[in-house]
């Protein structure tokens, strides 16, 4: 089982490898690439920007997110933008569950706050499948939300993410 307890060597090297590794990693897949991936996802996803995110993806990718399906990147596009303009706050944590040599799967936590301040935390799992070019061609996300406490949120203003540690009651 996975526990999201990483020391200081590790962190300091998903850092590296994500600030490092520019434009598109593309597959067969190594641990070490699949993980960077994962974090570059996260931080670009980080950065609310909707036009960004969906260049990420082929013109003609498929996405089920929870309970609607999507299809290329105009609608992606669109379906981020409105995610973002009622999930204020966002901060978005993924973790590398597990990779072949053409797709990564991925625990993730995120929380946001809800246009009427209700803070949530998001814990859910993607798939992802990708183009030979390096851009994700296929993602489907499950995800739960539950209600937390301003003071109970993990990623607070300053804090770095990848510093929290998230235990196995979380997966």
């Amino acid at each position: 089982m996975f526990v999201a307890r990483r020391s200081t060597k590790a962190v300091t090297w998903s850092r590296t490898m994500a600030t490092k590794t520019s434009g598109s990693l593309a597959p067969p897949f190594t641990r070490e690439t699949a993980h960077a991936k994962v974090k570059i996802a996260q931080n670009l996803w980080n950065t609310m920007n909707p036009s960004a995110v969906a260049q990420a993806y082929t013109e003609d990718s498929i996405w089920r997110n929870r309970d609607q399906f999507l299809r290329g990147t105009k609608q992606i596009e669109e379906f981020l933008t409105h995610k973002w303009a009622t999930e204020t706050n966002y901060k978005l944590r993924k973790e590398l569950f597990t990779f072949s040599e053409t797709e990564i799967a991925v625990n993730f936590w995120y929380e946001w706050k809800d246009v009427r301040g209700q803070w949530y935390r998001t814990y859910g799992l993607e798939h992802w499948s990708f183009a030979q070019d390096g851009r994700m061609w296929k993602r489907q996300m499950s995800g739960n939300d539950v209600e937390i406490t301003e003071t109970s949120r993990w990623f607070t203003e300053g804090v770095d993410i990848e510093s929290v540690e998230i235990g196995p009651e979380h997966f």
